[in-house]
Protein backbone atom coordinates (compact mmCIF):
# COMPACT_ATOMS: atom_id res chain seq x y z
CA UNK A 1 0.00 0.00 0.00
CA UNK A 2 2.78 2.31 0.69
CA UNK A 3 4.13 1.71 -2.24
CA UNK A 4 1.05 2.40 -4.10
CA UNK A 5 0.09 5.82 -2.70
CA UNK A 6 4.35 6.42 -3.31
CA UNK A 7 3.52 5.97 -7.01
CA UNK A 8 0.43 8.12 -7.15
CA UNK A 9 2.64 10.84 -5.98
CA UNK A 10 5.04 10.52 -8.25
CA UNK A 11 1.98 10.54 -11.23
CA UNK A 12 -0.45 12.86 -9.71
CA UNK A 13 1.37 16.29 -8.64
CA UNK A 14 -2.04 17.33 -6.94
CA UNK A 15 -2.82 17.33 -2.88
CA UNK A 16 -6.12 17.67 -1.64
CA UNK A 17 -4.79 21.26 0.10
CA UNK A 18 -4.56 22.36 -3.67
CA UNK A 19 -7.67 21.20 -4.94
CA UNK A 20 -9.67 22.53 -1.44
CA UNK A 21 -7.34 26.13 -1.78
CA UNK A 22 -7.53 26.34 -5.47
CA UNK A 23 -11.88 25.85 -5.92
CA UNK A 24 -12.36 28.32 -2.87
CA UNK A 25 -10.72 31.49 -5.05
CA UNK A 26 -12.45 29.99 -7.85
CA UNK A 27 -15.82 29.64 -6.33
CA UNK A 28 -15.45 32.88 -4.61
CA UNK A 29 -13.87 35.56 -7.63
CA UNK A 30 -16.04 33.32 -10.00
CA UNK A 31 -19.39 34.56 -8.06
CA UNK A 32 -18.11 38.01 -8.22
CA UNK A 33 -18.00 38.19 -12.12
CA UNK A 34 -21.67 36.24 -12.40
CA UNK A 35 -23.28 38.49 -9.99
CA UNK A 36 -21.85 41.41 -12.43
CA UNK A 37 -22.97 39.32 -15.03
CA UNK A 38 -26.21 39.53 -13.30
CA UNK A 39 -26.12 43.08 -12.26
CA UNK A 40 -24.81 44.02 -15.92
CA UNK A 41 -28.00 42.12 -17.38
CA UNK A 42 -30.64 43.36 -15.67
CA UNK A 43 -29.90 46.96 -14.57
CA UNK A 44 -27.29 48.59 -16.80
CA UNK A 45 -28.09 50.41 -19.60
CA UNK A 46 -26.90 49.02 -23.03
CA UNK A 47 -25.27 50.98 -25.61
CA UNK A 48 -26.92 52.18 -28.95
CA UNK A 49 -25.14 50.29 -31.11
CA UNK A 50 -23.87 46.88 -30.56
CA UNK A 51 -24.81 43.78 -33.02
CA UNK A 52 -25.07 41.11 -30.19
CA UNK A 53 -26.76 38.34 -29.68
CA UNK A 54 -29.42 37.20 -27.14
CA UNK A 55 -29.67 40.21 -24.84
CA UNK A 56 -31.78 39.87 -21.82
CA UNK A 57 -30.41 36.35 -21.00
CA UNK A 58 -27.50 35.76 -18.06
CA UNK A 59 -26.29 33.12 -20.69
CA UNK A 60 -26.22 35.76 -23.99
CA UNK A 61 -24.60 38.38 -21.55
CA UNK A 62 -21.51 35.71 -21.75
CA UNK A 63 -21.53 35.30 -25.55
CA UNK A 64 -19.80 39.06 -27.44
CA UNK A 65 -17.42 39.87 -29.57
CA UNK A 66 -14.67 36.80 -29.61
CA UNK A 67 -17.11 34.38 -28.13
CA UNK A 68 -19.53 34.85 -30.87
CA UNK A 69 -16.57 33.69 -33.23
CA UNK A 70 -15.83 30.70 -31.30
CA UNK A 71 -19.62 29.51 -31.35
CA UNK A 72 -19.33 30.15 -35.28
CA UNK A 73 -15.96 27.85 -35.36
CA UNK A 74 -17.72 25.26 -33.82
CA UNK A 75 -21.17 25.10 -35.18
CA UNK A 76 -20.15 25.76 -39.07
CA UNK A 77 -15.99 25.46 -38.90
CA UNK A 78 -13.49 27.89 -40.29
CA UNK A 79 -14.15 30.41 -43.15
CA UNK A 80 -11.39 32.09 -44.69
CA UNK A 81 -11.74 35.44 -46.93
CA UNK A 82 -8.13 37.17 -47.46
CA UNK A 83 -9.89 40.67 -47.93
CA UNK A 84 -11.87 40.17 -44.77
CA UNK A 85 -11.17 39.65 -40.98
CA UNK A 86 -11.64 35.58 -41.00
CA UNK A 87 -12.17 33.73 -38.30
CA UNK A 88 -8.99 31.55 -39.02
CA UNK A 89 -7.28 34.30 -36.82
CA UNK A 90 -8.82 31.83 -34.03
CA UNK A 91 -6.74 29.01 -32.98
CA UNK A 92 -8.58 25.95 -32.89
CA UNK A 93 -8.04 23.78 -29.30
CA UNK A 94 -10.62 25.94 -27.49
CA UNK A 95 -13.59 25.40 -30.12
CA UNK A 96 -12.38 22.02 -30.52
CA UNK A 97 -12.43 20.60 -27.29
CA UNK A 98 -16.23 23.00 -26.56
CA UNK A 99 -17.08 21.12 -29.69
CA UNK A 100 -16.41 17.43 -27.92
CA UNK A 101 -18.47 18.86 -24.91
CA UNK A 102 -21.20 19.35 -27.32
CA UNK A 103 -21.08 16.17 -28.77
CA UNK A 104 -20.38 14.27 -25.90
CA UNK A 105 -23.59 16.00 -23.27
CA UNK A 106 -25.75 17.14 -25.96
CA UNK A 107 -25.98 20.70 -24.77
CA UNK A 108 -25.90 24.19 -26.72
CA UNK A 109 -22.54 25.12 -27.83
CA UNK A 110 -22.81 27.75 -25.95
CA UNK A 111 -23.20 25.95 -22.33
CA UNK A 112 -20.22 23.64 -24.19
CA UNK A 113 -17.91 26.84 -24.11
CA UNK A 114 -18.37 28.03 -20.98
CA UNK A 115 -18.20 24.52 -19.32
CA UNK A 116 -14.85 24.13 -21.09
CA UNK A 117 -13.85 27.37 -20.24
CA UNK A 118 -14.62 26.74 -16.46
CA UNK A 119 -12.99 23.63 -16.51
CA UNK A 120 -10.10 24.65 -17.40
CA UNK A 121 -10.10 27.71 -14.74
CA UNK A 122 -10.86 25.45 -12.07
CA UNK A 123 -8.08 22.86 -13.22
CA UNK A 124 -5.73 26.66 -13.28
CA UNK A 125 -6.41 27.47 -10.37
CA UNK A 126 -5.71 23.76 -8.59
CA UNK A 127 -2.27 23.15 -10.73
CA UNK A 128 -1.14 26.71 -10.01
CA UNK A 129 -1.70 26.37 -6.28
CA UNK A 130 0.44 22.95 -6.92
CA UNK A 131 3.18 24.27 -8.85
CA UNK A 132 3.43 27.52 -6.15
CA UNK A 133 4.19 24.57 -3.49
CA UNK A 134 6.53 22.64 -5.44
CA UNK A 135 8.33 25.96 -7.07
CA UNK A 136 8.72 27.39 -3.69
CA UNK A 137 9.17 24.75 -1.05
CA UNK A 138 10.29 26.88 1.77
CA UNK A 139 6.85 28.50 1.97
CA UNK A 140 4.66 25.73 1.94
CA UNK A 141 3.52 26.05 5.67
CA UNK A 142 3.15 29.89 4.35
CA UNK A 143 0.78 32.16 2.91
CA UNK A 144 2.38 32.45 -0.39
CA UNK A 145 0.39 30.27 -2.58
CA UNK A 146 -2.70 31.07 -1.40
CA UNK A 147 -1.26 34.73 -2.08
CA UNK A 148 -0.60 33.58 -5.63
CA UNK A 149 -3.95 31.94 -6.13
CA UNK A 150 -5.02 35.78 -4.77
CA UNK A 151 -2.86 37.47 -7.52
CA UNK A 152 -4.43 34.99 -10.02
CA UNK A 153 -8.18 35.56 -9.14
CA UNK A 154 -8.37 38.95 -8.46
CA UNK A 155 -6.67 41.16 -10.76
CA UNK A 156 -9.63 42.55 -13.14
CA UNK A 157 -8.51 41.35 -16.22
CA UNK A 158 -8.73 38.05 -15.83
CA UNK A 159 -12.63 38.19 -15.97
CA UNK A 160 -11.94 37.71 -19.37
CA UNK A 161 -10.91 33.86 -17.93
CA UNK A 162 -14.89 33.19 -17.19
CA UNK A 163 -15.99 33.75 -20.54
CA UNK A 164 -16.07 32.13 -23.84
CA UNK A 165 -12.97 33.30 -24.52
CA UNK A 166 -9.69 30.73 -24.71
CA UNK A 167 -7.34 32.11 -22.13
CA UNK A 168 -8.25 29.97 -19.31
CA UNK A 169 -7.38 27.09 -21.97
CA UNK A 170 -4.16 28.64 -22.80
CA UNK A 171 -3.62 29.38 -18.98
CA UNK A 172 -4.54 25.62 -18.21
CA UNK A 173 -1.85 24.38 -20.89
CA UNK A 174 0.43 26.85 -19.55
CA UNK A 175 0.63 26.07 -15.50
CA UNK A 176 0.36 22.20 -16.03
CA UNK A 177 3.29 22.40 -18.78
CA UNK A 178 5.24 24.61 -15.63
CA UNK A 179 4.47 21.89 -13.72
CA UNK A 180 5.79 18.92 -15.53
CA UNK A 181 9.00 21.31 -15.90
CA UNK A 182 9.31 21.67 -12.18
CA UNK A 183 8.57 18.47 -11.38
CA UNK A 184 11.13 16.77 -14.24
CA UNK A 185 8.61 14.64 -16.30
CA UNK A 186 9.61 13.19 -19.59
CA UNK A 187 11.05 15.46 -22.01
CA UNK A 188 8.83 14.18 -24.70
CA UNK A 189 5.48 14.71 -22.11
CA UNK A 190 6.67 18.45 -21.69
CA UNK A 191 7.71 19.20 -25.57
CA UNK A 192 3.44 17.65 -25.66
CA UNK A 193 1.97 19.88 -22.94
CA UNK A 194 4.45 23.04 -24.91
CA UNK A 195 2.59 21.94 -28.10
CA UNK A 196 -0.77 22.38 -26.26
CA UNK A 197 -0.32 25.63 -26.00
CA UNK A 198 0.74 26.87 -29.50
CA UNK A 199 -2.82 25.13 -30.71
CA UNK A 200 -4.70 27.29 -28.32
CA UNK A 201 -3.56 31.05 -29.11
CA UNK A 202 -0.46 31.85 -31.73
CA UNK A 203 1.42 33.21 -28.38
CA UNK A 204 2.26 29.90 -27.09
CA UNK A 205 5.36 30.01 -28.93
CA UNK A 206 6.60 32.02 -26.27
CA UNK A 207 6.76 28.41 -24.27
CA UNK A 208 9.67 27.34 -27.25
CA UNK A 209 12.80 29.20 -25.77
CA UNK A 210 11.21 28.44 -22.22
CA UNK A 211 11.30 24.77 -23.55
CA UNK A 212 14.73 25.26 -25.19
CA UNK A 213 16.19 26.33 -21.84
CA UNK A 214 14.48 23.88 -19.15
CA UNK A 215 15.75 20.99 -22.26
CA UNK A 216 19.42 22.69 -22.13
CA UNK A 217 19.44 22.60 -18.05
CA UNK A 218 18.69 18.39 -18.29
CA UNK A 219 20.81 17.60 -21.22
CA UNK A 220 24.04 17.89 -19.54
CA UNK A 221 26.20 17.99 -22.51
CA UNK A 222 26.02 20.19 -26.16
CA UNK A 223 25.35 16.67 -28.29
CA UNK A 224 22.31 15.53 -26.48
CA UNK A 225 20.84 18.42 -26.61
CA UNK A 226 21.32 19.14 -30.23
CA UNK A 227 20.37 15.52 -31.06
CA UNK A 228 17.13 15.55 -29.49
CA UNK A 229 16.09 19.22 -30.31
CA UNK A 230 15.36 17.75 -34.05
CA UNK A 231 12.72 16.33 -32.83
CA UNK A 232 11.93 17.90 -29.73
CA UNK A 233 11.42 21.11 -31.64
CA UNK A 234 8.74 20.02 -33.82
CA UNK A 235 7.52 18.36 -30.53
CA UNK A 236 6.76 21.74 -29.00
CA UNK A 237 5.18 23.24 -31.78
CA UNK A 238 2.51 20.71 -32.42
CA UNK A 239 -0.27 22.37 -32.16
CA UNK A 240 0.76 25.07 -34.42
CA UNK A 241 2.18 22.88 -36.74
CA UNK A 242 -0.97 21.08 -36.86
CA UNK A 243 -2.72 24.05 -37.51
CA UNK A 244 -0.97 25.21 -40.03
CA UNK A 245 -1.15 21.92 -42.03
CA UNK A 246 -4.83 22.33 -41.95
CA UNK A 247 -5.18 25.56 -43.32
CA UNK A 248 -2.84 24.23 -46.04
CA UNK A 249 -5.15 21.75 -46.95
CA UNK A 250 -8.75 23.40 -46.19
CA UNK A 251 -7.37 26.80 -47.55
CA UNK A 252 -4.43 26.34 -49.49
CA UNK A 253 -2.50 28.88 -47.68
CA UNK A 254 -0.51 27.70 -44.32
CA UNK A 255 0.48 31.26 -42.86
CA UNK A 256 -3.98 32.09 -43.33
CA UNK A 257 -4.17 32.65 -39.88
CA UNK A 258 -1.19 35.55 -40.03
CA UNK A 259 -2.26 37.13 -43.37
CA UNK A 260 -5.62 38.20 -41.85
CA UNK A 261 -4.66 40.23 -38.51
CA UNK A 262 -4.51 43.31 -40.93
CA UNK A 263 -7.81 42.80 -41.34
CA UNK A 264 -8.29 43.18 -37.25
CA UNK A 265 -5.99 46.40 -37.03
CA UNK A 266 -7.53 49.21 -35.68
CA UNK A 267 -4.76 51.55 -36.59
CA UNK A 268 -3.49 52.64 -40.25
CA UNK A 269 -0.67 50.74 -41.56
CA UNK A 270 2.74 52.14 -41.95
CA UNK A 271 6.09 51.01 -43.62
CA UNK A 272 8.08 48.67 -41.26
CA UNK A 273 10.50 50.64 -40.11
CA UNK A 274 8.07 52.99 -39.12
CA UNK A 275 6.39 50.42 -36.88
CA UNK A 276 10.09 49.33 -35.57
CA UNK A 277 10.67 52.75 -34.59
CA UNK A 278 7.76 53.60 -33.05
CA UNK A 279 7.35 50.22 -30.69
CA UNK A 280 10.94 50.80 -29.71
CA UNK A 281 9.86 53.72 -28.33
CA UNK A 282 7.00 53.06 -26.58
CA UNK A 283 5.06 55.03 -28.73
CA UNK A 284 1.56 53.03 -28.70
CA UNK A 285 1.80 53.19 -24.82
CA UNK A 286 2.19 56.57 -24.17
CA UNK A 287 0.39 57.79 -27.47
CA UNK A 288 -2.69 56.50 -25.60
CA UNK A 289 -2.30 59.45 -23.14
CA UNK A 290 -1.55 61.96 -25.96
CA UNK A 291 -4.07 64.57 -27.17
CA UNK A 292 -2.63 65.24 -30.25
CA UNK A 293 -1.69 61.20 -31.19
CA UNK A 294 -4.14 59.75 -33.30
CA UNK A 295 -4.09 56.73 -30.63
CA UNK A 296 -5.34 58.67 -27.82
CA UNK A 297 -7.77 57.17 -25.91
CA UNK A 298 -10.58 59.31 -26.27
CA UNK A 299 -10.37 58.63 -29.77
CA UNK A 300 -11.33 54.55 -29.26
CA UNK A 301 -13.81 55.09 -26.28
CA UNK A 302 -17.45 56.36 -26.72
CA UNK A 303 -19.32 54.94 -23.71
CA UNK A 304 -17.85 55.47 -20.33
CA UNK A 305 -15.31 57.03 -17.76
CA UNK A 306 -11.60 56.29 -18.04
CA UNK A 307 -12.12 54.34 -14.31
CA UNK A 308 -14.13 51.75 -16.28
CA UNK A 309 -12.16 51.60 -19.58
CA UNK A 310 -9.86 49.16 -20.88
CA UNK A 311 -8.62 51.58 -23.55
CA UNK A 312 -7.33 53.61 -20.93
CA UNK A 313 -6.14 50.73 -18.76
CA UNK A 314 -4.82 48.48 -21.46
CA UNK A 315 -0.98 50.56 -21.40
CA UNK A 316 -1.10 50.34 -17.97
CA UNK A 317 -1.84 46.94 -17.40
CA UNK A 318 0.85 46.00 -20.17
CA UNK A 319 3.40 48.33 -17.93
CA UNK A 320 2.50 46.73 -14.37
CA UNK A 321 2.89 43.35 -15.76
CA UNK A 322 5.87 43.80 -17.63
CA UNK A 323 7.29 45.65 -14.55
CA UNK A 324 6.32 42.14 -12.41
CA UNK A 325 8.19 40.14 -14.95
CA UNK A 326 11.38 42.35 -14.24
CA UNK A 327 10.97 42.06 -10.19
CA UNK A 328 10.91 38.50 -10.52
CA UNK A 329 13.91 38.25 -13.01
CA UNK A 330 16.30 40.58 -10.79
CA UNK A 331 15.19 39.59 -7.33
CA UNK A 332 15.50 35.53 -8.72
CA UNK A 333 11.75 35.01 -7.47
CA UNK A 334 11.40 33.81 -11.33
CA UNK A 335 13.92 30.70 -12.60
CA UNK A 336 15.81 30.99 -16.12
CA UNK A 337 11.89 28.88 -17.79
CA UNK A 338 9.87 31.29 -16.41
CA UNK A 339 11.55 34.73 -16.85
CA UNK A 340 11.95 33.28 -20.95
CA UNK A 341 8.31 32.47 -21.23
CA UNK A 342 7.34 35.55 -19.15
CA UNK A 343 9.09 37.92 -21.29
CA UNK A 344 7.81 35.89 -24.57
CA UNK A 345 4.19 36.23 -24.10
CA UNK A 346 4.67 40.02 -23.26
CA UNK A 347 6.80 41.18 -26.22
CA UNK A 348 5.22 38.80 -28.72
CA UNK A 349 1.81 40.40 -28.73
CA UNK A 350 3.36 44.05 -28.03
CA UNK A 351 5.59 43.58 -31.49
CA UNK A 352 2.89 41.96 -33.49
CA UNK A 353 -0.24 43.88 -32.28
CA UNK A 354 0.91 46.63 -30.14
CA UNK A 355 0.78 48.91 -33.19
CA UNK A 356 -1.71 47.64 -35.30
CA UNK A 357 -4.01 48.28 -32.21
CA UNK A 358 -2.90 50.96 -30.36
CA UNK A 359 -2.76 48.76 -27.32
CA UNK A 360 -6.13 47.48 -27.47
CA UNK A 361 -7.07 44.33 -26.09
CA UNK A 362 -3.54 44.39 -24.35
CA UNK A 363 -4.99 43.74 -20.81
CA UNK A 364 -6.55 40.88 -21.78
CA UNK A 365 -3.23 39.42 -23.17
CA UNK A 366 -1.01 40.68 -20.04
CA UNK A 367 -3.48 38.74 -18.27
CA UNK A 368 -2.11 35.91 -19.53
CA UNK A 369 1.47 36.18 -18.29
CA UNK A 370 1.83 33.67 -16.10
CA UNK A 371 4.71 34.13 -14.03
CA UNK A 372 3.58 37.73 -13.49
CA UNK A 373 1.21 36.28 -10.73
CA UNK A 374 4.01 34.50 -9.00
CA UNK A 375 5.93 37.52 -8.49
CA UNK A 376 2.48 39.84 -7.54
CA UNK A 377 1.93 36.88 -4.99
CA UNK A 378 5.35 37.17 -3.62
CA UNK A 379 4.78 41.18 -3.32
CA UNK A 380 1.62 40.58 -1.17
CA UNK A 381 3.30 37.94 0.86
CA UNK A 382 6.21 40.13 2.14
CA UNK A 383 3.64 43.51 2.12
CA UNK A 384 2.38 44.98 5.40
CA UNK A 385 -0.69 42.72 6.96
CA UNK A 386 -3.90 43.83 5.03
CA UNK A 387 -1.82 44.49 1.94
CA UNK A 388 -3.71 41.57 0.16
CA UNK A 389 -7.47 42.54 1.61
CA UNK A 390 -7.05 45.81 0.37
CA UNK A 391 -5.74 44.09 -3.33
CA UNK A 392 -8.79 41.47 -3.37
CA UNK A 393 -11.36 44.54 -2.31
CA UNK A 394 -10.36 46.78 -5.02
CA UNK A 395 -9.66 43.68 -7.48
CA UNK A 396 -13.31 42.32 -6.96
CA UNK A 397 -14.90 45.79 -7.49
CA UNK A 398 -13.07 45.93 -11.05
CA UNK A 399 -13.83 42.53 -11.64
CA UNK A 400 -17.59 43.27 -11.18
CA UNK A 401 -17.81 46.28 -12.93
CA UNK A 402 -15.88 44.79 -15.90
CA UNK A 403 -18.03 41.64 -15.62
CA UNK A 404 -21.06 44.02 -15.75
CA UNK A 405 -20.14 46.66 -18.66
CA UNK A 406 -19.00 43.18 -20.92
CA UNK A 407 -22.94 41.75 -20.14
CA UNK A 408 -24.69 45.08 -21.09
CA UNK A 409 -22.38 45.05 -24.23
CA UNK A 410 -19.81 47.28 -23.99
CA UNK A 411 -16.77 47.15 -26.21
CA UNK A 412 -13.95 46.03 -23.23
CA UNK A 413 -11.07 45.90 -25.56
Amino acid sequence: MKRLIAASKKLIPIQLLDIRVGFTVYYVTGTIVFLGMLFGNDFVKRPQKTPQAQHGTILGSFYHYDALHYASICVSGYTYNPSQASEVAFFPAYPLLARGIMKATNCRIEWALLITSHLALVGSFIGLHSYTRRRFPKACDSTLPWNVLVAFGFVPTTFFFRLAYSESIFLFASIWTLLAVERRQSVVWVAILCGLTTATRPVGIAFLPAFLWHWWQRAGYRRAFFAHALYLVPLACWGLLAYMTYLYVAFGDPLAFAKVQQHWRSHADAPLDEKAWSLLILEPLWGMYLPSSERYWSYHERHFAPLFSLVVANPIYFALTSSLVVVGAVKRWLNGCETLLGAGLIIIPYITRGYDNSMLSTGRFAAAVLPAYLVLGQLLHWAPAGAATVFAAVGAFMLGSYSALFAAGYPLF
